[in-house]
């Protein structure tokens, strides 16, 4: 049924994703992303690199864009 969405995550609880290794539109590449709250915290190449899962993101939304 069209506008259902039962079963559905909420939208409106506070989540973290982290994408590392991402290839942005313009031609970037190695850029990873912190995605907060439904905002971008933070932006750039190789941020994360090497490190550990950043607090506040579920291992399961600590994504690897290089495939």
């Amino acid at each position: 049924m069209p506008g259902d969405t039962a079963g559905l995550p909420s939208t409106t609880a506070a989540t973290a994703m982290l994408i590392r290794n991402a290839t942005l539109p313009d031609g970037r590449t190695g850029i990873d992303m912190l995605v907060q709250n439904g905002r971008i915290a933070a932006l750039g190449q190789g941020l994360f690199r090497g490190q550990p899962t950043p607090a506040g993101v579920a291992p399961a939304d600590d994504i690897d864009a290089a495939g």
